[in-house]
């Protein structure tokens, strides 16, 4: 048996957050990514997206996540709710 290396847990708010992107009109790539949850595309720009459930605190987050979201220097955003993610990408 083969394990896919990018193999993760989803949030249970992971997939209406996805659909709700992809209603307003955003592509969304959300497999075999290992950087973030998902890859949301609008407008010509693109956005990394991290999913957690609402209520998270810092201690929910794995450190890459932490990293990311004090270095990165392009889009990277913690959501948990779908008006997050929607502002997220500018909508």
């Amino acid at each position: 048996m083969t394990l896919n290396r990018y193999a993760k847990r989803r949030d249970a708010n992971h997939n209406e957050i996805v659909a709700a992107l992809r209603q307003a009109g955003c592509d969304v790539e959300d497999e075999d990514i290992s950087i973030c949850d998902a890859l949301a595309g609008r407008a010509g720009q693109t956005f990394m997206l991290e999913f957690k459930l609402p209520g998270y605190t810092d201690s929910d987050l794995k450190p890459r996540q932490k990293r990311l979201r004090s270095t990165w220097r392009g889009h990277y955003a913690i959501v948990s709710t779908i008006e997050e993610a929607l502002r997220a990408v500018g909508l």
